[in-house]
Formats: C-alpha cells, structure tokens, sequence
C-alpha cells in the first residue's frame, strides 16, 4: 500500500520501522458500541443496535425487578482486589476466586399501574 508505506511499498525495507519514519497507521475504533464487536462495525455495522441496546435494557430491567437483592454475613467483608479490572472478592479467601456474596429472591407480585 503506496498510501501507507510510500512509493517503495513493494519492497521489503526494515529500516522503516528501526528509525521510525513509518507512517502511523489511521486507528478506527472496533466497533459502534464500546469497541465491541457486537453490532459489527464501519459500513457494515448493524443499523438496528441503538434500537436492540434499548430492547437488551428494557429486557434487563424487567427481570430485575422480579428479583430482591440483600447483603449477606459475608458481605461485610467484599473487598476489591485488582487485577486487570477490580474484581470483588471475600476477604480471606482471595484464593477461591471472584466472589460477591448477595441473596436473591423473588420479589413478591405487585399490581404494576401504568
């Protein structure tokens, strides 16, 4: 590619990346949402993925809220250990991994007015 590497592009030559005369590549994000690659991306990108996130949200809030979430004996004692992200994990018993201790229950059926 004579745009990227110039009117030599067809010849190999290591010196372009030893004395850093290379040109810089033009960085394009991933995808459309958060670099991910979900929806695609560039000009075959999904057009619909504003409107899936917004189904995926609704989708999720709805199930959540079937749901009661309370602290437990352990949960006094979650502590954030880093890694490459924060991960929370029971103090103590770092070697057993990532842990968020929580009950989950039903939540019991309301009228929902609308």
């Amino acid at each position: 590619n004579k745009d990227l590497w110039g009117e030599d592009a067809h010849e190999f030559n290591p010196e372009r990346w030893l004395d850093g005369t290379a040109k810089e590549k033009k960085t394009t994000p991933l995808g459309v949402y958060s670099n991910l690659m979900t929806f695609s991306g560039g000009v075959r990108a999904c057009l619909g993925w504003r409107f899936a996130l917004i189904e995926i949200q609704a989708f999720l809030m709805d199930v959540v809220g079937k749901f009661e979430f309370a602290l437990t004996e352990k949960s006094e004692w979650i502590r954030r250990e880093p890694c490459m992200v924060m991960t929370p994990t029971v103090e103590g018993e770092v070697e057993n991994g990532v842990q968020l201790p929580l009950r989950v229950s039903v939540a019991p059926r309301t009228e929902k007015v609308y």
